[in-house]
């Protein structure tokens, strides 16, 4: 819809998506929104427009290369997908409108295991921009990550240059 550069980029634009995209807006930080069905990119933009003094910090976009060109290096984009979207299926995109490539640029790591968190951030620090995970994982048997695991992920994610998202 236009070529302002954002600061982040977000896919997904369910309630989820379009919370997030609004707050990060609002705290004066432009990003980048793409929605698999451009309908429900229209309508959030249409509504932003409406109903949101910092609507002009939100871009839609109908493709995806236009999404990913219009965010600034190093790109920055949250990924919001249904539950079964590849991250336990290593690999496998098991929702739709997940592209394949997105699925495979996940990296998955052991439950609990801080030795191989610390060596995928070292082998991956110039390819990685962030560590998304959900402490408390109810779609794949409750599988509880333990504060210490936590806590050294938050503390890695601070000392580097890795956001790091607590979904829940």
């Amino acid at each position: 819809m236009t070529t302002k550069n954002a600061d982040i980029g977000l896919v997904g634009l369910a309630v989820m998506g379009q919370n997030l995209a609004l707050n990060i807006a609002d705290h004066g930080y432009t990003i980048a929104v793409y929605n698999r069905d451009p309908k429900k990119m229209v309508n959030f933009i249409e509504e932003c427009k409406k109903n949101e003094p910092s609507h002009e910090n939100v871009v839609g976009h109908a493709d995806l290369a236009s999404f990913v060109l219009s965010i600034k290096r190093p790109r920055k984009i949250v990924l919001l997908v249904k539950a079964g979207s590849g991250l336990v299926t290593f690999g496998a995109s098991t929702s739709a409108g997940v592209p394949e490539s997105f699925a495979h640029e996940t990296i998955v790591l052991p439950l609990n295991d801080i030795e191989a968190l610390k060596h995928c951030m070292e082998t991956y620090k110039d390819e990685i921009a962030c560590a998304i995970i959900e402490p408390i994982p109810a779609n794949n048997g409750l599988l509880l990550q333990e504060k210490t695991f936590l806590l050294a992920l938050r503390e890695l994610c601070t000392n580097t240059t890795f956001y790091c998202f607590l979904m829940r």
